[in-house]
């Protein structure tokens, strides 16, 4: 049994809206949606000017529109969402050991236990463990050190899931790590 790991943090807002842009770009497909607009739109101003008015280049620009609002909704609300949550700004605490999660904040004194994620995503800049269909928790990975993030790593890949999904090029340690690893349970074949 390894030492618990513990991490203490503020995110910047700089830090934490390129890091929640990053997961809702996954999540909520923000990029496509940016580009679905681009599409009807260009397509909707390009057939008025070509064929004049018709009701397919007027659906178009409402499925553009609409794309776009979604779109910049999802761009701008981890921004809003960092500016108004008081404990997005806060010095927060995690400890995570071989029994959970503990988390300690200004209000907050919890313990979780590591079924609560049922996957991890990691990028360059961070991981996200994963929980609920929209919900992560996010360490920035400036906060470990060296060994600090193996072991961590290490105990991600034990506790969380065999599905450890590398993102937007992160390290190739973690691909080599992420290759090795085998899970302790055995295969359900049913």
């Amino acid at each position: 049994m390894s030492e618990p790991i513990n991490l203490t943090f503020s995110y910047s807002e700089k830090e934490y809206v390129s890091g929640s842009r990053l997961l809702y770009a996954r999540i909520y497909h923000t990029n496509f949606y940016f580009a679905l607009s681009f599409i009807a739109l260009s397509g909707a101003t390009t057939g008025f000017l070509l064929f004049g008015a018709s009701f397919l280049w007027y659906a178009a620009i409402l499925v553009g529109l609409v794309s776009l609002v979604f779109a910049l909704i999802s761009f701008n609300s981890p921004k809003q969402h960092y500016r108004t949550g008081p404990l997005l700004r806060e010095q927060l605490n995690f400890e995570f050991s071989e029994d959970g999660i503990w988390f300690r904040a200004k209000n907050i004194d919890s313990r979780f236990e590591w079924s609560l994620y049922k996957q991890v995503l990691e990028t360059r800049e961070f991981y996200y463990l994963l929980y609920g269909k929209n919900e992560a928790t996010m360490i920035p990975k400036r906060v470990f050190t060296d060994a600090e993030e193996a072991v961590f790593r290490n105990l991600l890949q034990r506790k969380v899931t065999p599905k450890f999904e590398v993102f937007g090029g992160a390290s190739k340690q973690t691909n080599e790590l992420q290759s090795e690893y085998v899970p302790n349970q055995p295969l359900d074949w049913r």
